[in-house]
């Protein structure tokens, strides 16, 4: 109850309504925030990483490529996100932990009709994020002064390869930013 009002006038289930209003409202508010997702969207993303994994390069019997559910649109619908590296895919271990990021093509997969499908028509700001990430990175490759000694030498002697692939990388994600 706050303090300076009076409750004399009211009955104790006009105080009880006011007083649990929030509550309810938390109540409330909890429950519809997480959308109940029917059993088979686990299991079609389960389905669909299985089989993207068996497709994916192998290095030492573990597949290279990684997979992340995430929810890009605040629906509470998550994406199924799969982590592509050429460069890293091409030579294992080539790339140390500060680089090899930088060329992660992110592939997303949405939520439809009861299965997953390749799309990136309704993130377009996620597109526009990855964009300017490849972007940055181009600037780091370019003037490499700020990266860590190990990084500066593996970029002076592939310079032309990595800006060739970041290229490559903003290229087809302007390519289905545009779709």
């Amino acid at each position: 109850m706050q303090a300076g009002v009076s409750y004399n006038n009211f009955t104790p289930y006009q105080i009880a309504k006011v007083a649990t209003r929030p509550k309810l409202a938390c109540l409330l508010f909890f429950c519809t925030s997480f959308a109940p997702i029917d059993g088979r969207y686990w299991a079609a993303g389960e389905a669909l990483i299985k089989n993207l994994r068996a497709q994916s390069p192998a290095f030492e019997g573990v597949a290279m490529r990684d997979y992340t559910y995430k929810d890009l649109d605040n629906d509470n619908v998550y994406e199924i996100i799969e982590t592509v590296n050429k460069l890293e895919e091409g030579a294992p271990g080539w790339l140390n932990s500060e680089i090899s990021p930088a060329f992660d093509l992110h592939r997303v997969y949405n939520y439809k009709a009861g299965k997953f499908q390749k799309d990136y028509r309704p993130f377009a700001e996620y597109v526009e994020q990855r964009i300017e990430f490849y972007k940055f990175w181009k600037r780091q490759i370019q003037n490499s002064s700020l990266l860590s000694e190990d990084s500066q030498e593996l970029v002076k002697a592939n310079k032309q390869t990595f800006i060739k692939e970041l290229d490559r990388l903003i290229a087809a994600m302007e390519g289905v930013k545009n779709k």
